[in-house]
Formats: C-alpha cells, structure tokens, sequence
C-alpha cells in the first residue's frame, strides 16, 4: 500500500472556488426494478432500502427526462467558456458501469467544441488541438497513436508530452477524432455491460485565441472514468443477484482490471479530500491524478458529473457515488493569475491585460470577503432562532421552518420532534433579519459580477 506524503498547508495566495456537481439520473431499464430515488433541480432523495429518506444536494440535479444539453448548461458552460481566457478546466464523469458516463460525456465534448468555436471566434479568432489519452492497468496510452510516447513531466512547469494532437477546424472534426480513439479503447464484458469501458479516457483540447495583440491558452480536459463499482470475483457461469447471467467471459481479468480502476479512483478521491481539507494535494499516487494536475492546479475550473442510475436494483453503487459527489463538493480549486503571452508587436497591450487581471483578482477577492462577512451575520441570526425556540409556540416553530427552508436552503433534519413554544413576533423579526442578509448577499454578489464582468469586457478590448 502507499503511503500518503505528508500533508502541508496550502500556502494562502489567490481566492478560491469550489468544484461544480451536477447528478444526472439516467432514464430506467429493465433491470433497475422499482423506481429508488426522487429528485428535484438541487436534491436527489433515496425513496427505498434502509436509507429511505437520506437527502443529498448538489449544485444541479438532473432526472430522467433531462437531456444532455440541459446537463451541459447547468454543469458545463461556465467552465468552458474559461477557455476563452485563458482558464483551464476539468470535467469528469463519475458512475458505476451503465450509469450513462461515456453518453454524457460524448455528449459533453461535442457541446464544448460547439462553444468554443461560437465564442472563440466572435472575440477575434481561435485554435483548438485535441488529443485523446487512456489510462489502463496504471499505463498512460494515446489513443490516436500507438506508437507515442506519452508522458507528464514537471519541469519547467507540469505538463503532458508527447501526445499526438490534431487540430480541430469544427464539431464535427472532433467527432471523428472521439470515434477513431473509442475504438482503440480497451472494452470488456461485465455482468452489467456486455461493452464495458474497461480504461479511464481522457479528451484533452487544448486552445488558444487572440484578443487583440494577446495571446491566450488553456486546456480542457473531459473525463470519462472507468465504472467505480466494488470488484467481486465471479465466476463465468454464476448468475447475478438479480436473476439476469452475468456477462463475465474473463473472471480473473475483470477482477484485477476492476483493482486497478478503484485504485485510480481512490487516488483521485483523495487528492479532492486533501483539496477539501486544504492540504497540498498528493497527485503523484496514480497516472490519473498525474495527468489531470496541470488542470487541477492553478487558475482552473472543476465540473464533476455524477451518473447514477435510478433504480433499487444499484441503491448501494448509486449511495457511493452520491458520497462521492458529496465529498468532492467540499474541494476548492486556487485562483491564480492567467498565464498572458504577448505578441512582440504590441506589448503595451500585454502590460494593460496584465494590469487588467490584478485588477479583476481583487475584485473577486473584494466579492469573497463580504460574502464570508454576510455569511458569519446568517450564523449569528441562526444562533438566534435557537434561543427563540425556547420559548416559542408549535405554530410558530413551523412557520420559521417553513421560511428559512426557503430562505437558505436548510432543513432541519427531525422535524418529527415536538417543538417548544415561540413568540410570533421574535419569530417575524428573525425571519426579516435572515431575509435582508440573504438581500445583502445576493446584491453584493451581484455588484461584484458586475464589476468583473465590466473588468473581462476592457481585457477583450485592450488595445
């Protein structure tokens, strides 16, 4: 087993942003057996088992009936358009096998090609190189080319190398270049796919656009992992719990296949445990974690979407991967400044676009500190409502419940417990008190996006 490096604290330069997830419940089949979980757009609730009734939010929560645009749109679309100035990003999806990672995440490339080539080329022109990389049994491929050498190199910064790219003109080239890679990929029977993606993929773009006189680049890369679920040694003949013959034609394979999938996966659990924990993040345990550094690192977005599939048959693969998501939730990516590279013929744009930049980073550090001030007031209000509880009336503890659920988004997890007794009116002024800090914040929130969105509009037209 490998041991953890030691942990170190972050050191404290540029803000913060948590990573993005999103829950995409794929449509049931036939071997899902009843319907075991309810959702709506920010919660996905357990409705069977022994969990009955266990809530986990997220950021976006899409059923059934979403398709994949609308997945991309409420998951996606933020972190691409980074791009376009010079932010990295990272989307992955996580699932058991036959949750809907690799529809999602085909899906996921061709939308982002599609962004990229319609704003790109309104700001004044872009170039776009992709690349198509697996991980199998802790070995780094290319899958457009064989015969490279693919490598992650530290210095002088972490980068891949190696990997052989072709440039893109349009969607549908990506398409083609998606198709030749999938069929080089390492696929597999197993008892819940007969095709079963046996290897983690990873589409790496790579773009660069021109905004008068500046030069920006940054990657992409979009992940689709190998099925998370617990390895289990089963025999060719043995039949599944469910009834169905397990679609095994290589016991062993599958078994030592599936160890070193969960070993990835763990690696890179724990590299978004010791993000959450603010801890120096410990990427070298597996060639997965190494490869997706260079875009984890520094200015850089996180997009994590997590497929599940919807029925009582998978509760407990379905659990794990809902905790998962829960866990990464916690993780934060660390704001650093883009990297600019100037053309030699107009350097004062360079030195504006820098001057721009700090300007914007202050600004999003200026936005952070008053929410965690607006913040600190709602626990103070919060304190508060507790002491008002303990002299309260059953009436009115109800109606508090009922506004700060819609105020904040929380819920008090026993409400089957007999309230004490409230007055009304302590109960109407710390609900009035919570609705103008929740006020405060968004408007806060709000002038800050402004003041950004006026700061990136002068960068796009330095000149």
């Amino acid at each position: 087993m490998t041991t953890p490096a030691k942990q170190t604290k972050q050191p404290e330069e540029g803000e913060e942003e948590s990573v993005l997830v999103c829950v995409r419940v794929r449509p049931a089949g036939g071997a899902d057996g009843e319907a075991g979980w309810t959702v709506d757009q920010t919660t996905i609730t357990q409705a069977a088992g022994k969990h009955c009734g266990e809530r986990y939010r997220f950021d976006a929560v899409c059923g059934t009936d979403v398709h994949t645009e609308q997945v991309y749109e409420r998951s996606c679309r933020e972190v691409v358009g980074g791009l376009l100035v010079g932010r990295s990003g990272t989307i992955v999806a996580y699932g058991q096998t036959a949750s809907g990672k690799t529809h999602t995440t085909q899906g996921v490339m061709r939308l982002a090609c599609e962004q990229v080539f319609d704003e790109g080329t309104a700001e004044g022109g872009v170039r776009v190189w992709a690349s198509y990389l697996e991980v199998y049994d802790e070995k780094l491929t290319d899958l457009l080319d064989a015969r490279s050498s693919v490598q992650v190199k530290d210095k002088p910064v972490v980068r891949v190398t190696g990997a052989h790219e072709v440039r893109i003109g349009s969607p549908n080239a990506l398409d083609a270049v998606v198709n030749r890679g999938e069929r080089n990929r390492k696929r597999g029977a197993t008892r819940l796919n007969a095709k079963s993606s046996r290897s983690h993929a990873v589409l790496r773009l790579r773009v660069e656009t021109d905004v008068r006189g500046v030069r920006f680049e940054a990657t992409l890369c979009v992940v689709d992992l190998a099925g998370s679920e617990k390895p289990k040694r089963r025999k060719s003949g043995e039949h599944s719990q469910n009834g169905q013959r397990a679609w095994v034609t290589a016991p062993e394979t599958r078994f030592h296949e599936g160890v070193g999938i969960n070993k990835s996966l763990s690696a890179l659990n724990h590299v978004l445990r010791q993000m959450g924990d603010r801890f120096k993040p410990s990427f070298r345990n597996a060639t997965l974690t190494r490869l997706l550094q260079p875009t984890l690192q520094g200015r850089a977005k996180l997009a994590l979407i997590c497929c599940v599939a919807p029925g009582t048959a998978q509760l407990e693969e379905t659990r794990r991967t809902l905790q998962f998501g829960r866990r990464a939730a916690r993780a934060s990516i660390r704001i650093v400044p883009n990297t600019v590279v100037p053309k030699r013929t107009d350097p004062e744009a360079a030195a504006r676009a820098e001057r721009l930049e700090r300007e914007n980073l202050q600004l999003a550090r200026a936005v952070a500190a008053q929410a965690a001030k607006l913040e600190e007031k709602a626990r103070r209000i919060k304190t508060l409502e507790k002491l008002a509880l303990s002299v309260g009336d059953a009436d009115a503890i109800a109606e508090l419940k009922r506004r700060r659920r819609r105020t904040t988004g929380n819920v008090l997890r026993d409400e089957r417990e007999k309230p004490p007794r409230a007055s009304l009116d302590a109960v109407g002024a710390l609900c009035r008190r919570a609705e103008a800090a929740e006020a405060a914040l968004k408007q806060t929130a709000s002038d800050g996006a402004a003041r950004m969105k006026t700061t990136e509009d002068a960068l796009a037209h330095a000149a």
